[in-house]
C-alpha cells in the first residue's frame, strides 16, 4: 500500500484533481462496490486520496456522488422509470420527464460531469430530454453548455448530450474505448490518421454511469433502413446516398473529403475491433 504506483498515483490524483483525480475517485468509488476481493486496497487508496483534497473538489466530487451514483438522484429515476416501462412509450416519457423537471429545479446552476473534468454544464432541457428504447430503458439527458461565449448559440457544442444507464455494467466498454484510444494515439504518433471518434464512457457504480452521444452522427442500422429498407444491410449503396446528402454529390471536394474520412475511420475500427476479439462489429 507505500508502493510507488500507490503514491504515484496520489501525487498524480492530488497536483491535477480534474483531469487524475476524478476520474481515479470514480474507478475507485466502482471497484470498492463491485469487488470484494480488491475492496481493502481501493478502500485504503481511496481514504488517502479524499483525506487530502482540497475543499472545492471534496464539494465538486459530493454534488456528482449525490447526482449519478448508484444511491444518487438519477439512478431513482432510471429505478423509477423502470417500475412503469410496461405502460407504453409516450406514458413513460411523460413520467421521465416529470421527474426530471422536479430535479432540474434542485440542480446547481453549473456541475461538472463525471464524463470529463472539462465538461461544465448549465441547465437540464428537461423538454428535450427522453427514455431510450432499449431494455435497461437508460436516460438521454440534455443539457446547456456552461460556456457563455456558447450557450445559448447554433455552435454544435453548445448543448451537451449524454446516456445515463442504470442496471448495465458499463465496466467493460470504459475498458475497450480506452484501449481504442490508445491504438489511435500509437497511429497518429506514426502520421495514421484513422478519424476515430471513440466516445467517453464514465461508470460510476459496479452496474450503471453515464456514456457521452457523439452527435450529428447517425447509426448504421438508420441509415440502412432509411435508404434500403428492411433489406438495406445487404445493398452496397446507403452509405453513398447518405455521404451525399450531407456533404454533396459524388465527384464534390466535400464528396470525396467524406469518402476518405469513412473509409480510414471504418478501416481504424476493423482492426481495433479484431485485435479487441469483439464479435458483434
Amino acid at each position: 500500500l507505500s508502493s510507488p504506483l500507490f503514491l504515484w498515483l496520489l501525487r498524480r490524483a492530488l497536483g491535477s484533481p480534474l483531469a487524475v483525480g476524478m476520474p481515479l475517485y470514480w474507478n475507485l468509488e466502482v471497484e470498492a462496490g463491485g469487488n470484494p476481493v480488491t475492496y481493502s486496497t481501493v478502500a485504503v487508496l481511496m481514504r488517502a486520496f479524499t483525506s487530502q483534497m482540497s475543499p472545492p473538489v471534496r464539494a465538486l466530487l459530493s454534488t456528482q456522488q449525490a447526482l449519478w451514483g448508484r444511491e444518487g438522484a438519477f439512478a431513482r429515476i432510471c429505478e423509477h422509470v423502470m417500475m412503469h416501462r410496461k405502460q407504453g412509450k409516450e406514458k413513460l416519457q411523460h413520467i421521465a420527464r416529470s421527474a426530471l423537471r422536479s430535479l432540474a429545479e434542485q440542480l446547481p446552476s453549473q456541475h461538472v460531469l463525471p464524463l470529463d473534468g472539462r465538461m461544465e454544464v448549465g441547465r437540464l432541457l428537461v423538454d428535450k430530454c427522453k427514455v431510450m428504447d432499449s431494455a435497461k430503458k437508460p436516460l438521454w439527458l440534455v443539457f446547456d453548455n456552461a460556456d457563455p461565449a456558447i450557450a445559448g448559440t447554433e455552435h454544435p457544442d453548445a448543448k451537451v448530450i449524454v446516456m445515463f444507464k442504470a442496471g448495465d455494467d458499463i465496466r467493460q466498454d470504459t475498458v475497450v474505448l480506452q484501449l481504442i484510444r490508445c491504438m489511435d494515439r500509437l497511429w497518429k504518433a506514426q502520421g495514421l490518421d484513422l478519424c476515430m471518434s471513440p466516445y467517453r464512457c464514465a461508470p460510476t457504480w459496479n452496474d450503471g454511469g453515464m456514456l457521452e452521444i457523439v452527435t450529428g452522427s447517425d447509426t448504421t442500422a438508420n441509415i440502412q433502413t432509411r435508404y434500403g429498407g428492411t433489406l438495406g444491410a445487404f445493398s452496397d449503396s446507403v452509405f453513398k446516398q447518405w455521404i451525399e446528402e450531407h456533404n454533396g454529390a459524388e465527384g464534390t471536394a466535400g464528396y470525396d473529403e467524406a469518402v476518405g474520412m469513412f473509409i480510414r475511420s471504418a478501416a481504424g475500427y476493423c482492426v481495433a475491433t479484431h485485435v479487441l476479439g469483439i464479435g458483434d462489429r
